[in-house]
């Protein structure tokens, strides 16, 4: 599926998904404190869930899974990445956190 609608809209959703990431860091960061890494990122596995799945169901067309095996090989890797994230946001903070998730 193409989306066309132009420079500016891809521009903003860049801008858009930095910033959001961004503030996962922050509330990861807070959180943290009170709660492992494992437990946030658990919540954020939920959160992501259910606007996933809210978004499908809004947009009335579905989806389908062309090879299973991929859809779980990148939910594994996914995971994995995202809880060691949180767990390196507890232990040494966001930003340091964030260097080593982009490394």
């Amino acid at each position: 599926m193409a989306f066309r609608q132009g420079r500016g809209a891809g521009v903003a959703a860049v801008i858009a998904s930095n910033f959001f990431f961004a503030a996962m860091a922050a509330v990861a960061r807070m959180l943290s404190s009170d709660l492992s890494g494992a437990f946030v990122s658990l919540g954020r596995f939920i959160v992501g869930a259910a606007l996933a799945s809210a978004t499908i169901a809004a947009r009335g067309s579905g989806f389908a899974i062309r090879d299973p095996k991929d859809v779980v090989l990148r939910g594994v890797y996914g995971s994995a990445g995202m809880v060691l994230y949180f767990v390196s946001i507890e232990l040494s903070g966001a930003g340091r956190g964030t260097v080593l998730n982009t490394t």
